[in-house]
């Protein structure tokens, strides 16, 4: 997941259903092309993070997964890759790094 496809995410979890013009003016920055946030749109769509409803030729855009059950998967994909499965080993990085272990999402 690259900046741009959690900011999107971010902003639905945070708006619920948009138009990708909202998502666009919500989360632009001076030099996102439209038809860049499109591709995005696209992608985050065949991952199966998002989904959408055509009314007419409006699309309407919606997280297809809750930010909790995201993140979850988020760190397991770290705790496989990086830490061999090992959650003592994530613990104690996590903690000695002064992260927060109880956390969810405030969205």
């Amino acid at each position: 997941m690259n900046d741009l496809e959690i900011k999107i995410l971010i902003f639905l979890w945070q708006k619920g259903p948009s138009l990708a013009k909202d998502i666009f003016e919500g989360i632009s920055k001076t030099n996102l092309a439209y038809s860049t946030l499109s591709f995005y749109l696209r992608t985050l769509e065949h991952k199966g993070m998002i989904g959408h409803l055509k009314i007419g030729k409006i699309y309407t855009y919606h997280a297809r997964l809750e930010c909790d059950t995201f993140v979850d998967q988020q760190m397991h994909r770290i705790l496989n890759s990086l830490f061999d499965g090992n959650r003592k080993k994530l613990s104690g990085f996590l903690k000695s790094n002064g992260w927060v272990i109880d956390w969810h999402c405030k969205l």
